[in-house]
C-alpha cells in the first residue's frame, strides 16, 4: 500500500495518492492500519500535519472514518 513508518521521527507517511482523492486515501490507510495490525489511528490535538493545507485538513477531518478494517471496498460509498 505505499504507507511507511519512520522509526527514528516516530511518524506514518505515504506517498501523493494517485488513484484516489485524499480523503479517500486516507480512510483506506485507516482500514489497513486496522486491517494488518489491530490498531485504530486517530488524529488528536497534538496531530501534526505536514503540508497539508488548511482546506485539505478539514476535508480530511469531517471526513466520516468509521470504516471498518474488513470494509476498505466500500470506502467513499454512501452508508445505507
Amino acid at each position: 500500500m505505499q504507507v511507511h513508518w519512520d522509526d527514528e521521527g516516530q511518524y506514518l507517511y505515504s506517498p501523493k495518492p494517485r488513484e484516489w482523492s485524499y480523503v479517500l486515501w486516507f480512510q483506506r490507510i485507516i482500514a489497513a492500519v486496522k486491517g494488518e495490525y489491530g490498531c485504530t489511528l486517530v488524529i488528536t490535538p497534538e496531530t501534526r500535519w505536514q503540508n497539508i493545507d488548511d482546506s485539505l485538513k478539514i476535508m480530511i477531518t469531517s471526513a466520516p472514518s468509521s470504516v471498518e478494517a474488513g470494509d476498505q471496498n466500500n470506502i467513499g460509498k454512501d452508508a445505507r
